[in-house]
């Protein structure tokens, strides 16, 4: 399942951010607002007109706050 946030500019190995978006194609332990840690170079980062985003895989995650 893939979890979309905004990307954080944090320079730390291990970053955090809220959930907006969980994907529905399999079940998730993930909730949109769930705080969740992972990799700093983990997933793929795309952009809209206002905001950039990150795609992450559950699978990256390291905790769920």
């Amino acid at each position: 399942s893939g979890l979309i946030m905004h990307v954080d500019q944090n320079t730390s190995a291990v970053v955090s951010s809220e959930v907006l978006f969980v994907g529905e194609k399999t079940e998730s332990s993930v909730k949109v607002g769930d705080i969740v840690y992972f990799l700093a170079r983990t997933g793929r980062k795309f952009k809209t007109e206002d905001s950039e985003y990150l795609l992450l895989d559950e699978k990256d995650i390291i905790a769920i706050q």
